[in-house]
C-alpha cells in the first residue's frame, strides 16, 4: 500500500522535493496529498497611475498568455505532448485560471489547488514515477509559489550578460569619475538588484536545476514557466512596478530584464488559415484574439490594434467565430523557442473557396 505523502504548504512542497531528488523517499511507493492546498494561487499586483480598480487590454493578455503557458504545461504532463489542442474542453474548463480582481486596486488572485490536483491525477504513465513526482511538484513550485521570477533570471546566458553588464557598468563609472564627471549608477544599481535577487534565491533554483537534470518533463516545466513570467513582464510595460508572487520589480528592472530575452527570439510573419477559438478582449483600441492554426493546431494569442480602422479585418475575424469557420490572417510575431510572441494581426480575410 502506497505511503500518503501531505503537502500543506510551499515549504512543504521543497523538502518534498528535496526528499524525492535525493533518494530519502522511493517514489514509486507514495502519493503526494496537496490537501485543500490554500498556498497554490497565483497573486499579481499592478500599480501606475491607469492601474487604479482597473483591469487594461494588457495585463489581459499577460493573464491569457500565462494560462495558455498552463495549459502547455498541463498537455506535457497528462498527454505527453505540450500542444494545448490536445486537452479536451472539459480539462481545460477543469483547468482554467479565475482572477479576481481584489476591490478597490489592480490586484488579481486565481486560487489553483483544483487544478493542480487535476493534473497530479492525470499524468502520463510514460514515465517513472520519480519523474511524475518531481515535475508536478515543480509545476506547483513554479506556477503556484514564490520562485517564479528566480527561475526566470536563473539561466546561464542570462546570468552571464548581467555579470558582463555590471562589470562594464562598473568600468565605465570608474572612468567617468576619473574624469571628475557625475557618472550615474543608475543602470548598475539595477543589475546590482538582479544579481542579488538569484543570489538570495540559490538554494530553491540549485534545487530546480537538480530537478531538471532528473526529469525532462520538469524541464521543460521551467521553459515554459519562464515563457509565462516573459508575457506577465512584457505586458507590464505601463506599470511603475509589478508584483509576481511577492516579488516587486520596478519599471527600470523589468526593462533590464526583458532586455536580453528579446535579443534571442526571431521576427516572424506568419499567413495561414486559422479558427477562432475565443476572443480575449474588444474595446475601441484592441482586439485580442485566440486562433488556432489549422495546419498545426497551434494557439496564437494575437491583436488587432485599432479595429475600428481596420475593420474589414476585425470583421472577417468575427465571421469566422460566428460561422465556426477558418479564416485567412497574417500574422507578424516573435518566434522564441517554440511560441510566437507579441503577435499583431496584418490582415484578415475569408479564404477562397476552392472550385
Amino acid at each position: 500500500m502506497a505511503t500518503v505523502v501531505s503537502i500543506t504548504s510551499e515549504d512543504d512542497a521543497w523538502r518534498v522535493l528535496s526528499d524525492i531528488l535525493n533518494d530519502k523517499i522511493d517514489a514509486d511507493e507514495v502519493e503526494l496529498d496537496f490537501g485543500d492546498a490554500k498556498w497554490a494561487k497565483v497573486h499579481l499586483n499592478y500599480k501606475g497611475e491607469i492601474f487604479h480598480q482597473t483591469v487594461t487590454a494588457s495585463m489581459m493578455r499577460g493573464m491569457v498568455e500565462y494560462q495558455a503557458a498552463f495549459y502547455r504545461t498541463a498537455a506535457l504532463l497528462i498527454k505527453d505532448d505540450a500542444r494545448t489542442n490536445r486537452l479536451t474542453d472539459q480539462e481545460k474548463d477543469d483547468l482554467e485560471l479565475v482572477f479576481k480582481v481584489e476591490e478597490g486596486s489592480s490586484e488579481l488572485n486565481a486560487e489553483a489547488a483544483e487544478q493542480l490536483k487535476g493534473v497530479l491525477g492525470k499524468c502520463v504513465d510514460k514515465m517513472s514515477g520519480k519523474q511524475v513526482l518531481t515535475a508536478v511538484i515543480v509545476v506547483a513550485l513554479l506556477f503556484f509559489g514564490s520562485p517564479q521570477v528566480a527561475n526566470y533570471l536563473n539561466n546561464d546566458v542570462e546570468k552571464t550578460r548581467i555579470e558582463t553588464a555590471f562589470k562594464e557598468e562598473t568600468a565605465r563609472i570608474e572612468a567617468e569619475t576619473k574624469r571628475q564627471e557625475i557618472a550615474s549608477t543608475e543602470r548598475r544599481d539595477t543589475l546590482q538588484v538582479i544579481k542579488d535577487l538569484v543570489q538570495d534565491n540559490k538554494r530553491k533554483t540549485d534545487l530546480l536545476e537538480q530537478a531538471y537534470k532528473e526529469s525532462e518533463a520538469a524541464k521543460r516545466v521551467g521553459e515554459l514557466n519562464r515563457e509565462a513570467v516573459d508575457e506577465i513582464l512584457r505586458n507590464s510595460s505601463k506599470a511603475d512596478e509589478v508584483t509576481i508572487q511577492g516579488v516587486t520589480l520596478q519599471q527600470n528592472l523589468i526593462r533590464e530584464i526583458t532586455r536580453s530575452q528579446r535579443s534571442s527570439s526571431k521576427d516572424v510573419i506568419i499567413k495561414d488559415q486559422f479558427l477562432v477559438v475565443g476572443v480575449v478582449s474588444e474595446d475601441d483600441y484592441s482586439f485580442v484574439v485566440r486562433l488556432e492554426r489549422v495546419t498545426t493546431g497551434e494557439v496564437i494569442v494575437a491583436t488587432l490594434d485599432d479595429p475600428l480602422l481596420s475593420a474589414k479585418h476585425h470583421k472577417a475575424i468575427q465571421q469566422a467565430e460566428w460561422k465556426r469557420a477558418a479564416v485567412m490572417v497574417h500574422i507578424s510575431a516573435r518566434l522564441v523557442g517554440d511560441s510566437y510572441k507579441d503577435a499583431k494581426i496584418l490582415r484578415a480575410f475569408t479564404p477562397r473557396k476552392r472550385s
